[in-house]
């Protein structure tokens, strides 16, 4: 089996082919991305609130989820053991939507 940087690689999904195919017709990639957010009233526990999401992708493969391209540009897939990404965290307090929508 292939592997990449370690990992097992596997043949992108039907689904994944398609994604792969109109994305380069969309030059920031607004078809794969699609921004949220969430408004607490109430004091949060940042550090705990990561700690909850990263154990939420120790739990799932699918958000641990990589892309590779072999050298003949075939694009593959495989799931990493941990994620170790910073999530960003960014406070919208006392901030007007326009403001917001700039951050």
């Amino acid at each position: 089996m292939r592997k990449h940087k370690g990992y097992p690689v596997y043949p992108l999904t039907v689904a994944q082919k398609f994604h792969t195919y109109y994305q380069n017709f969309c030059p920031k990639k607004e078809v794969l991305n699609i921004g949220t957010s969430l408004t607490i009233e109430a004091e949060l526990d940042i550090d705990m609130l990561k700690k909850a999401i990263y154990k939420a992708y120790e739990r799932c493969d699918s958000m641990r989820l990589r892309f590779a391209a072999d050298k003949e540009g075939t694009l593959y897939q495989y799931v990493v053991d941990k994620e170790d990404r910073d999530i960003e965290y960014v406070d919208f307090s006392g901030k007007t939507m326009e403001e917001a929508a700039w951050i």
